[in-house]
């Protein structure tokens, strides 16, 4: 049975039917199943992905525990893609059926922890890989060096030391989900590095972000130890900022050196009271302002008569408050 589950992705329950996959448009570029497909589906599955060169497979969930291997990779000899992200039971997948990826593969997410034992080293010949996420790793391979095309590499924890990172030339988007990364240091010879994403873990230094690579997107989601914002007032490339929910941090850097900074987005920053800071970004044009409860309307008076400023997103928590809020500055809602 195939079902759509979002614009270009279908999913594959068993009983297959070529019937049923001749019906699928040609805009659909990705299959993902989250129980194991007998062979016949497979085979069903194989013959039909042989016409879709730009095809992607994704195994999700394993809610019944029924998918124990990855041997069935070998009947896909042209995917361009694959993902695993398994809800693991007592009895880890056997990711040895890695081997039969093809090594002009461009896209590899592995969302499993490898069971004891378990050689990733087969994942070397990857070398044309361009997009990569790892998680529930304690490390981060060492022949991660070898993807000299890795232009996007995603990293969910616990994984702490970055320096293998230091590796990616070509690296220009990094995302670092429950990282235990004290300081930022490794991420300085990234020289192409244009978008650096932040979620959950610890960093309390960004002093090395002015020196990596030319950051146009930022995003810092709730780090833990972070306090000092200020050198994020150095990145003079910075296009777009997103901070949310940074319990500690209690001041905006000053921003008057960030002339191609049009977009801020601030959520759930119950520390900030003081938005005189946004005063001095000279190239702001929208601004959002989520989850603000603990902030009243003359709080955003700074905001007023902002000489670039053309859309503010303001939610102070009430439709009384944002109503006055919305007033006072009189600009549209972003």
């Amino acid at each position: 049975m195939i079902t759509t589950v979002a614009p270009g992705r279908v999913q594959a329950s068993p009983p297959l039917h070529a019937r049923e996959l001749e019906a699928v448009g040609p805009e659909v570029t990705s299959v993902q199943f989250h129980e194991a497909l007998g062979p016949d589906d497979h085979a069903v599955l194989s013959a039909w992905a042989t016409g879709r060169p730009q095809l992607g497979l994704r195994v999700f969930g394993n809610y019944r525990r029924d998918i124990q291997h990855l041997e069935f990779l070998r009947q896909y000899p042209a995917l361009t893609g694959f993902g695993i992200d398994t809800m693991q039971g007592r009895e880890p997948v056997d990711l040895s059926g890695l081997r039969f990826l093809p090594a002009d593969l461009h896209t590899l997410r592995l969302g499993v922890r490898a069971p004891v034992g378990a050689d990733l080293d087969l994942l070397a010949r990857l070398s044309a890989l361009r997009s990569l996420a790892v998680s529930g790793q304690r490390r981060l391979p060492s022949f991660l060096s070898g993807y000299r095309d890795l232009q996007e590499l995603s990293v969910e924890g616990p994984v702490a030391n970055l320096d293998s990172v230091a590796t990616l030339p070509d690296l220009r988007r990094l995302t670092l989900r429950s990282v235990n990364a004290k300081a930022l240091e490794p991420l300085t010879a990234l020289d192409r590095l244009d978008t650096l994403v932040v979620n959950l873990g610890s960093a309390d230094d960004l002093r090395a972000l002015p020196s990596v690579g030319r950051l146009r997107h930022l995003a810092l989601w709730q780090v833990r130890g972070l306090t000092d914002l200020s050198a994020i007032g150095e990145l003079d490339e910075l296009e777009t900022l997103r901070l949310e929910s940074l319990r500690q941090v209690t001041a905006l850097p000053d921003l008057s050196r960030l002339t191609r900074l049009h977009t801020i987005h601030l959520e759930t920053m119950r520390g900030l009271s003081d938005l005189g800071p946004l005063r001095t970004a000279p190239a702001l044009r929208v601004l959002r302002l989520v989850g603000a409860g603990h902030l009243e309307p003359a709080d955003l008076r700074p905001l007023v008569d902002h000489p670039t400023l053309q859309r503010a997103g303001l939610g102070l928590g009430s439709i009384r408050r944002n109503r006055a809020a919305h007033e006072l500055v009189g600009l549209p809602d972003a």
